[in-house]
């Protein structure tokens, strides 16, 4: 990672660096109405503006990789980001169920159902591979199968309770503000 990129990919949230007494100093400005979240590394030190609840400051030892204080700040970024186009979504289908509710009758409206497709990995294809027999013989093409199970991290249901009610709440808030 370069780090002047990086600065300038931030530069919309008045990013400041600095180097002071062995340490990285990153001060960053959010957005007003965004959660922030705390660093899961211990290294980093992570403190809120007394004058300004928009500012936050990430402060580690030299030591510590750089890229372990941007990966924090990506995070709320990201986190933040995600639940603003959702809420964006959520608004567009509260719109297009309205416009269903209004033209179709009460016995189509309760055949309603909703189903969310899920993304699914492409398959490796496996290579062609040729066969050769005795001279004077068709060339045969053998494809194997690809029997290999993928293994797949599936987060327990309480995490994944956990995540969706958390974000249920934050699209609530928003909503209802």
């Amino acid at each position: 990672m370069d780090i002047q990129d990086k600065l300038i990919e931030l530069s919309q949230y008045g990013v400041n660096f600095n180097v002071a007494n062995g340490k990285f100093v990153i001060k960053i400005k959010y957005n007003d109405k965004w959660t922030v979240i705390q660093p899961e590394k211990t290294d980093i030190e992570f403190y809120r503006d007394e004058n300004d609840d928009t500012v936050y400051y990430y402060v580690a030892p030299i030591s510590v990789a750089i890229e372990n204080i941007f990966s924090a700040i990506d995070e709320t970024i990201e986190y933040n980001r995600e639940l603003e186009l959702k809420i964006v979504l959520f608004k567009e289908k509260m719109n297009e169920l309205q416009e269903l509710f209004a033209k179709e009758p009460l016995e189509v409206l309760n055949t309603l159902e909703f189903r969310v497709r899920k993304r699914k990995e492409k398959a490796k294809k496996e290579p062609v591979q040729v066969k050769e027999e005795q001279p004077k013989t068709v060339k045969k093409t053998v494809r194997k199968k690809n029997t290999e199970k993928k293994k797949t991290y599936i987060k327990p249901e309480e995490e994944q309770n956990t995540e969706v009610c958390e974000i249920d709440e934050k699209i609530s808030e928003v909503l209802n503000s």
